[in-house]
């Protein structure tokens, strides 16, 4: 089973499911020959970085404060090109950068004394360090050591842009060496009589803890091209912002590692009218747990639009997806509820459910607090349950769904 196909979490619930999930090794720990700047530079072929403009930012201008923190650097370990972000500042400050022939990362954590940072791989310190010795607002300067080697390094400034949530390792400054185009390998299903194509994403070597997987179909509805793109945006594009790239990079701060981040997106109801989409996301993005969710999208194929499901029975969608019910409609829910007696309480006591359409009617799931996540279950509520309750769109919505 792929990473991330979980079930019946609302897509709001962010759910707590152990600790730091696994990440990427960085190259620079002690005793591996590919660790070693020196080691890597006695090769006849130095390493270049990538070839395209967008690759290589230009040189950023003067900063207020003659300080490393919060700034992007490009430059060179010996001969060795790197890219380097640092983030936070004096013993909190924490940093990354990567060869640019490997692009894997190495975290960067600032010691006691004032320009020491120590190497750390995979939630541990290395022995590998370095010492700044000069910086300016567009020139740092210093020695990279291990054990008995010492290189020196002589990085510039380069200007990023910060995202809404981003910093500097999440920047495309730094990231855009690391960027390549997407590959897919593509496999036909169905789903009863309607075919589609399963798309499972190829990630490259640098990028393992990624795993994501979506489908295309043949568009023969008038709003299915639109429904088409709405798929495409939850595979990767190749870009810095795609969702699992800002997720990894995420981690890169405070573990020195990429995150992890698996995505599953499939049909699970689909006619001339109507196609239902399951989403199941599991990530660890550098925060305090991994947490995993899930959530369900139905698009109208004549139109093209995604369908307020809550419009339907009397309910609004005022929380990212996530529904209100009417409370006659809860206790229709709860009273065919069937999960264990002691998730009852945090059923009953849900705000805020996750509405499936599906062809015998529909399935809520509702959104529960980290600790009772095994209690979010999906309950089928068949159309003659729903009679009651379905509105003008509703009862329009389930004819539709029948013929």
């Amino acid at each position: 089973m792929r990473r991330g196909a979980v079930i019946g979490l609302g897509a709001v619930a962010l759910l707590a499911v152990g600790v730091a999930g696994s990440g990427v090794l960085g190259f620079g720990m002690a005793g591996s020959d590919e660790a070693s700047p020196t080691a890597a530079s006695s090769a006849s072929a130095k390493p270049a970085l990538a070839s395209s403009a967008a690759a290589e930012p230009a040189a950023a201008g003067p900063a207020a404060a003659q300080d490393q923190t919060g700034k992007v650097w490009q430059g060179k370990i010996g001969n060795l090109p790197v890219r380097v972000c640092f983030d936070g500042e004096g013993s909190d400050g924490r940093g990354a950068y990567y060869y640019t022939s490997q692009l894997r990362p190495i975290g960067l954590n600032a010691g006691e004394q004032s320009g020491q940072w120590t190497e750390r791989v995979n939630y541990k310190d290395s022995d590998a360090t370095w010492q700044i010795a000069e910086i300016t607002d567009r020139h740092l300067r210093g020695t990279w050591r291990q054990g008995s080697k010492q290189l020196p390094i002589d990085l510039q400034a380069v200007a990023w842009t910060a995202a809404e949530w981003s910093g500097p390792c999440s920047s495309d400054a730094f990231l855009s060496a690391r960027m390549v185009a997407p590959r897919f390998a593509d496999a036909p299903k169905r789903l009863g009589n309607w075919a589609y194509t399963e798309r499972v994403y190829q990630p490259p070597a640098h990028y393992t803890s990624a795993d994501l997987a979506g489908f295309t179909y043949a568009p023969s509805r008038p709003g299915d091209r639109a429904i088409l793109s709405a798929l495409a945006a939850y595979l990767p594009s190749g870009k810095s912002s795609d969702d699992y790239v800002q997720c990894l990079s995420g981690a890169l701060q405070p573990s020195g590692t990429d995150g992890d981040y698996a995505r599953t997106v499939e049909p699970i109801l689909a006619n001339d009218n109507f196609l239902t989409i399951a989403i199941s996301t599991s990530a660890d993005c550098g925060g305090a747990h991994p947490s995993m969710w899930s959530e369900h999208k139905s698009f109208d194929r004549q139109s093209g639009e995604e369908i307020n499901l809550a419009g339907w029975i009397g309910g609004d969608r005022p929380h990212d997806g996530a529904a209100t019910l009417p409370r006659p409609l809860r206790a229709a829910v709860m009273a065919q509820w069937q999960g264990e007696e002691e998730c009852r309480e945090f059923v009953e006591n849900a705000d805020y459910w996750d509405i499936a359409l599906e062809t015998r009617g529909m399935v809520f799931t509702p959104v529960v607090p980290h600790v009772a996540t095994p209690c979010a279950e999906g309950q089928l509520l068949g159309w003659g349950a729903l009679a009651p309750f379905l509105t003008p769109d509703g009862k329009a919505g389930q004819a539709r769904l029948k013929s």
